[in-house]
């Protein structure tokens, strides 16, 4: 969603980079 507003791509992209940092970390100490 973020990705369609052109102003915004590039703050959504680093946001979703983030999060999915934050889940790849939790499920690694998880693991």
């Amino acid at each position: 969603m973020c990705i369609e507003t052109a102003n915004h791509t590039h703050r959504c992209t680093m946001r979703t980079n983030i999060v999915i940092d934050d889940q790849l970390m939790a499920e690694a100490l998880k693991a």
